[in-house]
């Protein structure tokens, strides 16, 4: 995981729970369309690759489901290309990111929020946890 002990220690203090070697395979939903759960995957280290490296590999029958009330999905290291093209009404910065309030993560449109990497770049984890449990309060 690239963080720093002291932003993992952190962000375990602000009640965040860490599923390593863990894969999301769906997420559940209310009739309102609020995340209610997930099923997971449980991971191996394979066999080491010709450069040394042991990949991930699915463990069969370990799927198990999580109750949850947020998703934060932290795939890629950049910007999502079709933001600007798929979501009318969200402005970007210049360099692609979602503009958005640092303490409460408002966007420019009206029932998104805006979390860490894809507003502000990727710089260090632990200050996002807060906005986040901050902006969940948001909610209608």
């Amino acid at each position: 995981m690239p963080a720093r002990i002291e932003e993992v220690h952190h962000a375990e203090q602000e009640g965040v729970q860490f599923y390593l070697l863990t894969a999301p395979t769906r997420f559940f939903g209310d009739d309102n369309g609020w995340v209610t759960g997930m099923e997971c995957l449980k991971m191996e280290l394979g066999e080491p690759d010709e450069s040394g490296r042991r990949r991930p590999v699915p463990m069969k029958g370990s799927e198990f489901k999580l109750e949850c009330d947020m998703a934060v999905v932290a795939i890629g290291a950049g910007p999502n290309p079709l933001l600007p093209t798929q979501t009318a009404g969200l402005e970007l910065n210049k360099r692609g990111y979602i503009v958005a309030d640092l303490e409460t993560g408002k966007t420019t449109k009206t029932g998104c929020l805006g979390r860490r990497g894809y507003c502000h770049g990727f710089g260090h984890c632990h200050p996002g946890h807060g906005r986040r449990k901050k902006s969940s309060q948001l909610r209608p």
